[in-house]
Formats: structure tokens, sequence, C-alpha cells
């Protein structure tokens, strides 16, 4: 049996970490990849308020490392980047202060507490399979749920691009393998407008689509036979006509 060395936890600089631009919490709006942006949609989404405060108190434990890739001299955080957000706003309160209480702001202005500027870490390859399956356990079946949309977002990429089976994903959330399309088919409703051009994540500024709704329609066999699913579920298969009627 291959002795496989488990990876380790360092400490490095906050500078040298950025976010992941992939990341499922990102997938609601257009993309605009700098750190003023994917902040304010974490915040957003997210609010980052009680995570700083958390992080003014007790700091970031070590035994919570941000889960990084080497990417050239940085290290992109696959799993971890709201803390990476809440770090870098009180690492640069001036920049971020509207993101901040007045408390807050003052209490770190005054410097009364310790910048938290090395953060621990644990790296991993991209190829590793504990990348993916620690996000699946982590953000489908624990505390720290994704959306529904995100998490459909995430397992479909690992079905259809990663090439991970439905068998294996099924076991990681404690799900028998026909109930998986639940997360599966709304995603590739998705895809298959967008690739059309008939409706997009972003079409909507406010982020108003009802994904749930997407998620219950995928249950009804009627509808499903209405979009041209009756008996198999291939994405050519799609009537995008009747598909897009679910979006609205």
């Amino acid at each position: 049996m291959e002795n496989k060395q488990l990876p380790q936890i360092k400490l490095v600089d906050i500078d040298s970490l950025c976010f992941d631009p992939d990341n499922p919490r990102f997938m609601q709006e257009e993309p605009d990849h700098t750190d003023l942006n994917l902040i304010r949609m974490l915040d957003s989404s997210y609010k980052l308020s009680h995570l700083m405060r958390s992080i003014i108190y007790n700091g970031l434990l070590v035994t919570e490392p941000l889960i990084v890739v080497p990417q050239g001299e940085q290290w992109k955080v696959i799993d971890g980047n709201r803390r990476l957000a809440a770090l870098k706003i009180l690492d640069d309160i001036d920049t971020y202060k509207k993101y901040l209480s007045e408390d807050i702001y003052d209490y770190v202005a005054h410097n009364l507490m310790v910048k938290q500027t090395h953060v621990p870490v644990m790296e991993l390859q991209a190829d590793d399979e504990a990348l993916w399956k620690t996000r699946v356990c982590r953000h489908m079946d624990a505390n720290w749920e994704w959306p529904l949309l995100n998490q459909s977002a995430y397992v479909t990429h690992l079905v259809d691009e990663v090439g991970i089976s439905i068998a294996l994903l099924s076991k990681c959330v404690s799900m028998d393998e026909g109930s998986f399309d639940f997360y599966i088919l709304p995603m590739r409703i998705i895809l298959a407008l967008e690739e059309d051009g008939r409706w997009t994540r972003w079409m909507n500024a406010s982020g108003s689509q009802d994904d749930v709704t997407l998620f219950k329609a995928c249950k009804y066999p009627n509808l499903m036979n209405h979009v041209g699913w009756k008996n198999d579920t291939n994405p050519d298969n799609l009537n995008l006509d009747h598909a897009v009627e679910l979006m609205y």
C-alpha cells in the first residue's frame, strides 16, 4: 500500500493569497475578478461582519486552515474565500470601510487587535481528490451549505468536467444515485440556455431568479416531459423553447 504523506498546515503571508474566481459562491453575477468586486459579492450574499468579529476576538484558528492550491508565486484559496475576504477587510480597513461597523472600524484603527497578516493554510494539488471531497462534505452535507444553485454548479462541474462518478458523489452526501439528478438537472438546463444565449445567471441584476422553483420543477415528470426529458435527460434532447419557461 502506498504510504501517502498527509498535507501539512503552514503560515503564509496574506498578500500571497488570492480568491478563486471559479468558486461556486461567485456564480450568480457576471464575472469581475477584482478583489473589490469579489469581496462585495461575498458580503452581499454572506454577511461578513460576524466572521470579522470572530477573527478579532479569536484569530483564525490553525485547526481551520484555508485550503489552497499553488498558482505561480501565490496560492489560490479553494476553500475559505469568506475567511480570506474578512481578513483582507481587516487588513485594509480604509479601502473596505463600508463593510465595517463603526465599533469594529474604531477597534482596528486604534490598534486594539493584532492584525493577522500570516494565515494558516493547507496546500493541496489541483488534482488531489481530497480537494473536492472536502468541499462536497463541507458545503453540501455540513453546517456550511452553499445555496442549492451553487451546489448544483459544483457537482455538475465534478461530473461533466472532472469525471467524478455520480456513484461516488452520492455516497459523499449520503444520497442514493437515483436522487442525485436533483443536483445535476437544473444546472444542465441553465448551461444549455446560457450556451444558446437565451438566459444567464446574471441577467437579473437583483439575482432574483427563483432557483428553488427550478429545482422543484425538475422533480415533476410532466414538466420534464414538457422540456423533452421524458425518458432521457441528455442535454441534446432538451427543448430550449420550453426549458426557458422554467426560468421565469
